[in-house]
This record gives C-alpha cells, sequence and structure tokens, in this order.
C-alpha cells in the first residue's frame, strides 16, 4: 500500500542479506498501527487485520531470504505485534517496540538479526525468546 511505502520512507532503514523481513515487516506493522493511532481504523478492526495476518503468515515457510514475500511479510508482522506486547507487558506499559525502533533507526546501516536483538535486549532488559533463532525459520545460521 501507499502507506506502507511511506512508512519505508520515514523509517530511513534498510536490510542486511536475507533480512529484509524486518524492514518490510516493520513497515507493514506501523503502516497498520498508524492507522490504528490515528483513529482512521478502530482498534478492533486492527486486531482483525492482524489476524489475517496471522492467516497468511502460516503460508511462510521461513522468514530469512533476500525478499520478503507476502506472507513472509505477514509472519514478521504476527511477530512484531507479539514482541511490541511482551514489551509492553514486561515494561508495565513503560515502553514499546517503537522505542526498538528509535534504535534501529539510529544504527545507520543495513540491520540484522543481531541489530535486532540488541535493540530488543537494551530495552526489555533481557533477550527476548521470540527472537531466538530457533523461533525464526531459515534464520538459524545468522546470528547468536
Amino acid at each position: 500500500t501507499v502507506l506502507h511505502e511511506v512508512m519505508h520512507l520515514a523509517l530511513g532503514i534498510n536490510a542486511a542479506a536475507q533480512q529484509d523481513w524486518i524492514v518490510e515487516g516493520l513497515a507493514e506493522f506501523y503502516s497498520l498501527q498508524l492507522l490504528q493511532r490515528s483513529g482512521t481504523i478502530s482498534k478492533r478492526r486492527f486486531e482483525n487485520a492482524l489476524a489475517k495476518q496471522r492467516e497468511w503468515a502460516a503460508k511462510a515457510d521461513d522468514l530469512c531470504r533476500d525478499a520478503s514475500t507476502g506472507a513472509v511479510t505477514a509472519r514478521a508482522v504476527a511477530l512484531f505485534a507479539d514482541l511490541d506486547g511482551e514489551i509492553r507487558q514486561a515494561s508495565e506499559l513503560q515502553a514499546s517496540l517503537d522505542d526498538v525502533v528509535r534504535q534501529l533507526v539510529a544504527m545507520q546501516g543495513p540491520l540484522d538479526i543481531e541489530d535486532l536483538n540488541t535493540a530488543v535486549a537494551a530495552t526489555l532488559g533481557k533477550k527476548s525468546e521470540l527472537l531466538d533463532t530457533k523461533n525464526l525459520d531459515g534464520c538459524h545460521s545468522m546470528a547468536s
């Protein structure tokens, strides 16, 4: 969508080889977030959109590949939604994925799983199990 592409411009981040799911997933997740935060769509419609993304995500065999297909991007959206929830819960609503994204934008380089793990750990105070490579199909040889 146009909003997805606008999010790419606003975020100004790019991906390292085989890590396209990170930037595509963030652009899509935040395009949905922006619609909800602006009141353009209701919380219920936002949740329905996430549910559709989760359904589509089931068709993705893996995450780490050069180009993120629709199903791979949907899987990344679901992961980022879960990660946002984990951060909000662990911080008692004092932090969110927004804090992670600010750190990623400041890194100014092709992003990879290690960068994402670093930013999440700085926000959460620990690593997230969601980002353990054993939970990221196709990414097991990419990061520690």
